[in-house]
């Protein structure tokens, strides 16, 4: 069944749907309407009660006005004038002393007859008001919540005793919508007359009632924790590190993930600590998807360092590349530029660098000393739920996100980082129209058995990790597990700053939801996940609707293996349509790239229609492994590699791909990662003809695509929705598409790209060294990244046939493409003398291909490139310029600057000592300047395995 189609649940009656439109939250119409949506517009409360998700279409703004305790007067039959009908009791509140406390008219009290004086007092007052005792005859709750701020010291929670009827729900809202902020934090202010401009800000906390804090913001900005080296730089692994003494004490996880070669300029910040202070201290490594947050053991004279936990990978993983980013957190020999900060962790002075700006003002500094702001907890176990409670108009601000004692490893999407708005066991409640900001975790969880709860109208920014959870990891089988929920018309951005892998909106093990007409961007992560089931299990994870959401500048460099939709498992009704997708960049030299929309593995059952996805590192659209998906009626527009790719073959149909718009700029649009090409079939496709004047590949759809030179995209404004022409028309796709949100206005925040975006460009130079006598049997050496990257042991130390250990390049018939096996070691030479050196041993059938490329840009561009077959003697240039003995090693030395116009040398010296040499080769590309990276490529067709013994690449 459609998700669209689903009905209401048949045992909510008419008289709920009235008394929700008319309470406070009150919203758009009902939840089966068939209407037009326009970004910042509620979705009906009535559509989160019944459990129906948003229509196809999406809501035109409310009229419903919040509605007053009474209604005008109106007259009689006999003509008399009739007293006002009551259509809600109204409580407020009013912040008092500095919004440490409250008073409420009428005045609640708590059990025993203590008055309600805090915040936090507030859910059991309304639980022991006269408005609940009531069984009969009561109507909707209005909780009104004066203009101000209200600051708490535990969090506010709302339990089952406090909950609201189907016929008198409460609402908790603002007195002015935005006037109200719910503060996790103690403020502490140092005026301009007392730091008098200082370089330094030194403040004792040890009376404030704090303790030790992980997040900082300062005159409502996000502080810097004193960090080495400073925002925008990173050290880098130096070595993989496989024994380390006394590594069977630590446990069973291999020393690989514990011990790593470091930059023996970070060690040096570990120097001098007090117990405390290392203890505090934070090592933070970006692993590809990313990062771990680790406590430093040990380091040694080999400027090796043990860190725990362990990662969840090796470091320097070889599937993943050599630039792998770390740095050094919390130490006091790192606060060293403006807007970093340190706590002591014993005497709790607070130090702190101001902004050239803040020195001329007063700095308030906020320390969240909540990890909740707001929690609603059920009784789960009882069937006790927290329900018809609604949140309207509200501002929730700073919360905390402790790093464990031990650190913090994380597998993916920080899946496991709690939230600042936290609900277990919630039905038929809402938060709309609010704001949370500067938290160190998600801005909100879903968390378990949470059902038919609307999210609507929020902005949420400034986060540590995503925006919002939806569902568990792993949900056990329960039916009332969480699903059947609402995200719509939310702004989601900045978020990242502490876990980088947190996601936009993360939808687990949870089915029937609804994410729509969202703007999400300004990420270091995915925009939206969906599913939590890796390969071919059942998963509840299904008729989940991704619908209309607008989503930009995602991952921005900061990790890899990103999809600006990226969804998991088994998922049947799951629809993703009418969304709008611009520019996905991720950290291209340590990890996969970014995409579109990415089904990842087992991904299955799942329909894709009338997204748009302009600008991406890899593609508009990539499939991992799964069945039974349509592509069909999307744009997928400018990404740097090609627009489509499956990575590996099943065997029964994968991908249905039909009627979409591809405009590629490079001229392989499509690309498979494993022979036999993948099952699909094309039909109606169009190609604009930029690079592809013509279609010659069968597996380049063949008869299911047309190329066309009339389509041209005009990408338009950041927040605009792109429109593809055709010749002078714009092609109109059959769904519904995101609306622009150019004139929706965005809190502007610095951006969390700042903390974690880098660009491969950036990553230093590297050498490169390997001596297989000295490796492990069936390793690959770290730093070099194997195609296929499923089949790593391909390219492994084995013993040839002389019962010599060397790098075997394992070539069959089966694979895919010709030039598969292949290795690649990123160098980034953009200047200098490079010289690549390297002994090989051919067998009779090898083929091998050594290159050094450039990436950067679309086509990339290759310098010195050589073919050494067994047949054809060693050619430069398609020209045989020595021979190549088989069965005996051989030594070959390229060597070139790197700049425009350089040509290069090539030595090839011989098991007698003969040498012969070749000097003034012209690069491969004319234009080829620099070496991003130096391929080594088993070319054969037949089964080979050429081996290589040493590799040596130095850059003087």
């Amino acid at each position: 069944m459609a998700p669209f189609s689903r009905k209401p649940q048949t045992w909510l009656s008419l008289a709920v749907i009235v008394s929700l439109t008319l309470s406070a939250c009150g919203g758009g119409g009902s939840g089966t309407s068939t209407t037009t949506t326009t970004p910042g517009t509620d979705l009906s409360a009535a559509a989160a009660v019944t459990g129906a998700p948003a229509s196809s279409a999406t809501t035109t703004p409310s009229t419903t006005t919040t509605p007053s305790s009474t209604t005008p007067s109106t007259t009689t039959p006999t003509g008399t004038t009739a007293a006002p009908a009551a259509t809600a009791e109204t409580i407020t509140v009013t912040p008092t002393n500095n919004g440490t406390g409250i008073t409420t008219t009428p005045a609640l009290t708590k059990v025993g007859g203590v008055a309600v004086q805090k915040l936090e007092d507030l859910p059991e007052g309304i639980a022991n008001s006269d408005w609940m005792k009531k069984t009969t005859g009561r109507l909707p709750l209005r909780v009104v919540l004066g203009n101000g701020t209200y600051y708490l010291t535990s969090p506010w929670t709302w339990t089952p005793s406090q909950s609201g009827r189907a016929d008198s729900p409460v609402t908790i809202e603002a007195q002015t919508p935005g006037g109200v902020v719910i503060s996790g934090a103690k403020d502490v202010t140092v005026t301009k007359a007392v730091h008098a401009g200082a370089a330094k800000v030194v403040t004792d906390l040890s009376t404030s009632g704090l303790s030790n804090f992980e997040q900082l913001w300062v005159n409502g900005g996000r502080a810097v924790r004193a960090r080495a080296p400073n925002l925008g730089s990173f050290y880098y692994v130096k070595k993989a590190v496989t024994t380390w003494a006394g590594s069977a004490t630590y446990g069973a996880d291999p020393v690989s993930q514990q011990v790593f070669g470091a930059d023996p300029a970070s060690l040096a910040y570990l120097n001098g600590l007090t117990s405390a202070q290392k203890a505090a201290a934070v090592l933070v490594v970006a692993h590809s998807w990313t990062t771990s947050h680790h406590r430093v053991q040990e380091s040694n004279g080999a400027n090796e360092v043990r860190v725990s936990p362990p990662a969840k990978w090796p470091f320097l993983y070889t599937k993943f590349g050599f630039a792998q980013r770390y740095f050094i957190e919390n130490v006091p020999s790192a606060l060293d530029a403006a807007s970093e900060w340190y706590l002591d962790p014993a005497s709790l002075k607070l130090s702190y660098l101001p902004t050239d700006a803040q020195k001329l003002n007063d700095l308030v500094f906020s320390a969240p000393r909540v990890n909740q702001l707001l929690q609603l907890q059920g009784k789960v176990s009882s069937g006790q739920w927290v329900e018809y409670v609604n949140f309207k108009g509200l501002k929730f601000r700073y919360a905390h996100s402790p790093l464990p004692a031990a650190g913090f490893s994380d597998s993916q999407a920080a899946v496991t980082v709690e939230a600042a708005i936290q609900m277990d066991g919630v039905r038929n409640a809402s938060v709309s129209d609010c704001e949370v900001s500067r938290v160190g975790g998600y801005g909100m969880w879903l968390r378990t058995n949470v059902r038919n709860v609307a999210i609507t109208g929020c902005e949420i920014f400034d986060t540590g990790a995503g925006g919002i959870k939806v569902g568990l990891g792993i949900q056990p089988v329960d039916t009332n597990a969480t699903g059947y929920n609402t995200v719509s018309n939310n702004r989601i951005h900045a978020t990242g700053f502490q876990f980088p892998s947190g996601v936009g909106v993360w939808v687990g093990q949870s089915g029937n939801n609804t994410i729509a007409d969202n703007l999400i961007g300004d990420t270091t992560y995915s925009a939206i996940s969906v599913g939590w089931t890796w390969g071919y299990g059942a998963s509840p994870a299904q008729n989940n609707v991704i619908a209309r959401n607008f989503l930009y500048n995602l991952v921005q460099g900061s990790l890899s293996d990103a999809g600006a939709i990226y969804t998991l498992g088994v998922s049947p009704g799951t629809e993703i349509k009418g969304n709008v997708i611009k520019n996905v960049h991720g950290f291209t030299a340590y990890g996969a790239g970014a995409w579109g929309l990415y089904n990842d593995e087992g991904s299955s059952n799942i329909v894709m229609d009338s997204n748009i996805v302009v600008g991406t590192d890899n593609g508009g659209y990539l499939m991992h492994y799964g069945l039974a998906n349509t592509v069909s009626n999307n744009i997928l527009a400018q990404g740097d590699h090609a627009e489509v790719q499956v990575s590996k073959t099943e065997a029964s149909k994968q991908v249905t791909f039909d009627h979409n718009y591809i405009v590629p700029t490079v001229a392989s649009f499509i690309s498979y990662g494993s022979a036999p090409f993948p099952i699909t079939s094309f039909s109606g496709n169009v190609v604009a003809s930029q690079y592809v004047p013509t279609i010659t590949s069968p597996a380049e759809c063949g008869a299911g695509c047309a190329v066309s030179g009339a389509h041209v995209l005009v990408p338009g404004a950041l927040l605009d929705v792109p429109v593809l022409n055709n010749g002078s028309s714009p092609v109109a796709l059959p769904n519904t598409v995101a609306s622009s949100w150019s004139t929706k206005p965005l809190t502007s925040y610095e951006s969390p790209s700042k903390w974690w975006g880098t660009s491969a460009s950036n990553v230093p130079s590297r050498n490169f060294d390997f001596d297989a006598t000295t490796a492990d049997f069936g390793s690959t050496p770290a730093g070099m990244r194997v195609i296929p990257t499923a089949h790593p042991e391909l390219i492994s130390v084995i013993r040839n046939s002389s019962n010599e250990k060397c790098l075997g390049f394992q070539d069959s018939a089966s694979m895919t493409n010709p030039w598969e096996p292949y290795s690649f070691v990123e160098t980034n030479f953009d200047a200098g003398l490079t010289t690549v050196s390297f002994t090989l041993k051919a067998d009779a059938s090898t083929e091998f291909i050594h290159e050094w490329r450039n990436y950067k840009g679309a086509p990339y561009k290759t310098g010195p490139r050589l073919v050494l077959s067994a047949s054809r003697g060693v050619l430069v240039a398609n020209q045989r310029v020595a021979n190549l003995p088989v069965g005996q090693w051989v030594t070959v030395t390229v060597t070139s600057r790197q700049g425009a116009n350089q040509t290069w040398g090539l030595q090839i010296k011989y098991a007698d000592n003969s040498v012969v040499t070749v000097n003034n080769n012209a690069p491969y590309t004319a234009d080829w300047a620099s070496t991003m990276a130096v391929l080594f490529i088993s070319n054969a067709t037949t089964a080979s395995t050429p081996c290589l013994g040493k590799i040596s690449i130095t850059n003087q």
